[in-house]
């Protein structure tokens, strides 16, 4: 919650959040609306920062221009916990029909424990070439290391239009279909190419 905020025990103050690498947003094409993204600069010994997006930027700070605020993770925490740098557009994530919910990002890198992540990789290397190269990559690193899933993020797309097209009629089902072609077109395009490992 905002560091100037007034604590009602009512009111869910909780929020979604993702940690991520630096480039995170360049790989994905997640544009920044205002501020920076995250840097070198930002490390484990750094001051805690994060980047919020525009949906949470109306919700929890509106009229206002919420770079250089401050928040908390969860209530009881020291004021000012977190300083925002940057603000990024919205973005939709399980659900392409639902209104992008407010999100906050923060470095992994500044987070005590991470039970699994999630890699992407931006390359205009088929993917069928690439995998094999990111396995042996991982490998070096931590031959224990178990990579769970590779995929793009057409694949990605494709499964969550096959569960939309289960809740829509037909006229509905078109107009999946055609927000689909467009979402998977734009990303086709990037390139963008995911593997998620766990420990």
């Amino acid at each position: 919650m905002p560091e100037d905020a007034k604590t009602d025990s009512k009111e869910d103050w909780g929020e979604r959040h993702n940690d991520v690498g630096n480039s995170f947003f360049a790989t994905i094409g997640i544009p920044m609306v205002a501020g920076r993204s995250f840097g070198p600069q930002d490390t484990a010994a750094s001051p805690k920062v994060g980047i919020i997006n525009q949906a949470l930027a109306r919700k929890r700070f509106p009229g206002v221009n919420p770079v250089g605020k401050r928040f908390n993770t969860a209530t009881g925490l020291k004021t000012g916990q977190i300083l925002i740098v940057g603000v990024c557009a919205d973005t939709h994530y399980q659900d392409l029909r639902e209104t992008p919910p407010p999100q906050f990002f923060v470095p992994y890198v500044q987070q005590k424990s991470e039970y699994g992540m999630t890699y992407v990789i931006r390359s205009r290397v088929k993917p069928q070439a690439l995998a094999p190269s990111l396995r042996r990559a991982v490998q070096q690193v931590d031959p224990e290391l178990a990579i769970a899933e590779l995929r793009t993020q057409q694949e990605q797309i494709a499964d969550t239009m096959r569960m939309e097209f289960h809740r829509c009629g037909i006229d509905g089902r078109l107009r999946c279909a055609g927000v689909g072609a467009g979402v998977c077109g734009h990303l086709r395009d990037h390139g963008v190419f995911g593997g998620e490992s766990t420990q």
